[in-house]
């Protein structure tokens, strides 16, 4: 009889043990499904305030595929001359990237700059003057979100007039650097820009007249 109860007793327990660590993993499953669809809404906030963007400036997204092609060449080399090409041809470029800095010489007018970085491969990087009215929205809103190291993340359309580049050294090795200096059309804040592959996928395909 003894035996009986140990027993019944012993698998209540497992059955509890069992419950609970059910109830865990569904609240864990659940918490993790909406931080899920909390990114995605993010994501998707995000690619709307773009299209917009480029709708509004008719800025060229094509511009990189260009570049670096559909594939993943991390020995491809670009050169300044091949940026200058898809940079200046007459219509804005879309750039989404880390707002990096941002200073004001003049009242009226910020000086942005704003970098994008691939994985082993170059980094672009567009430095340009955009009035506070037009951007003041943008920077508000990247400088609130300092804290977060995938933050800062924006949108700019700008016209490019001049293209430099410079070798850096980092813990991937030697990076090219392309800048290009110009004039802000419009900017727009785009917050986290972990996964801007995807982003700029949702978005149409404007290229500039050659």
């Amino acid at each position: 009889m003894c035996s009986s109860f140990v027993r019944i007793g012993v698998w209540m327990i497992l059955c509890a043990m069992s419950a609970t660590a059910c109830s865990r993993h569904d609240g864990a499953g659940q918490a993790q499904r909406e931080k899920d669809r909390d990114r995605q809404a993010r994501l998707a906030k995000a690619a709307e305030s773009v299209r917009a963007l480029v709708a509004k400036t008719g800025a060229d997204t094509t511009w990189k595929s260009e570049l670096l092609g559909e594939g993943f060449n991390p020995l491809k080399r670009i050169y300044s001359i091949d940026v200058a090409r898809v940079w200046r041809r007459g219509r804005p470029i879309l750039m989404v990237g880390h707002l990096d800095d941002v200073s004001s010489d003049e009242p009226s007018t910020y000086k942005l700059t704003v970098r994008a970085s691939e994985f082993l491969g170059p980094s672009f990087e567009l430095e340009v003057t955009c009035s506070q009215e037009t951007a003041r929205a943008a920077v508000d809103a990247a400088r609130s979100d300092r804290d977060n190291f995938m933050g800062g993340g924006v949108a700019l359309a700008a016209h490019v007039a001049e293209v430099k580049s410079f070798l850096e050294r980092d813990d991937e090795g030697r990076r090219h650097v392309f800048i290009g200096y110009g004039k802000c059309i419009d900017v727009a804040y785009v917050g986290e820009i972990d996964n801007v592959a995807v982003l700029l996928e949702r978005l149409p395909r404007s290229r500039a007249e050659e």
